[in-house]
């Protein structure tokens, strides 16, 4: 039975760079009060598979729909994210939706309708009606580091502050059999032979303000962050979602 996870908003800083990882990490680690914690997650696979219709008209929006899988889940998590605010511009700023399905949920893609309000909002997004068809377009298998400064005791998650993660993944060209594949065995059939793959590495700074600090604190934490990584690494700021980098790295619709 599929069950609404958060109705809330994503804020997230996205940037590449060349320079080492223990750069970034000293960034983050001068962000650290005394008394907090820089606490490192094991290094985990995360599955995703994009929705949208044919002609990519989600992705001309800015929205996106996106079921994901990772080890802990039982099934899938449908996230819905709306474009971003236009107003704000040191980082994205947009409503995300998280629903939580089982695989057999996830797979009713096929016949048109997923329950739950991640997969309504996408179809309310693009006016709804009986044509409206929503297909898997891109796949992407990443490889995420991640880190939490977590203020307060380390076994505790309600003390997440901001996240920080790493992210390296190769994107492809989804169809019905492959997603299909994708939601009931949680990992992509990589024997298939692919026309087109497309290479992801990047880093994710998000605002995760929970029970110890309001979430305007952990909002203006990540407002910091960002320009110190900017003005001392000189990082490359990306304002495209990773939907539209694996668009555009594996052309597909290149004439939107």
């Amino acid at each position: 039975m599929s069950k609404e996870q958060s109705d809330d908003r994503e804020r997230e800083f996205k940037f590449a760079t060349d320079r080492d990882l223990e750069d970034v990490l000293d960034v983050c680690r001068r962000e650290v009060r005394q008394g907090w914690h820089l606490v490192q997650f094991q290094p985990r696979t995360v599955q995703d598979i994009y929705f949208d219709t044919p002609d990519l008209a989600l992705a001309r929006t800015g929205s996106c729909l996106r079921f994901r899988k990772r080890r802990v889940n039982k099934g899938w998590t449908a996230n819905y994210k709306d474009g971003e605010v236009e107003s704000e511009k040191d980082f994205v700023d947009r409503r995300e939706v998280i629903t939580q399905v089982s695989v057999e949920e996830a797979q009713r893609f096929a016949t048109g309708v997923v329950p739950g309000l991640a997969w309504s909002l996408a179809v309310e997004a693009l006016g709804g009606g009986a044509d409206l068809r929503l297909v898997p377009i891109v796949q992407i298998e990443t490889s995420r580091r991640g880190w939490s400064v977590r203020a307060g005791r380390l076994d505790d998650r309600q003390n997440n502050y901001v996240g920080l993660v790493w992210d390296r993944g190769l994107a492809s060209a989804c169809d019905t059999d492959g997603a299909l594949f994708l939601l009931a065995n949680g990992g992509a059939d990589w024997t298939a032979r692919r026309q087109a793959e497309f290479a992801i590495d990047n880093y994710e700074l998000e605002s995760d303000g929970r029970s110890v600090d309001d979430e305007a604190g952990s909002v203006e934490a990540v407002r910091r962050l960002a320009a110190v990584l900017t003005d001392e690494l000189g990082v490359e700021v990306l304002r495209r979602s990773k939907y539209q980098a694996a668009l555009d790295g594996l052309r597909i619709g290149a004439g939107r």
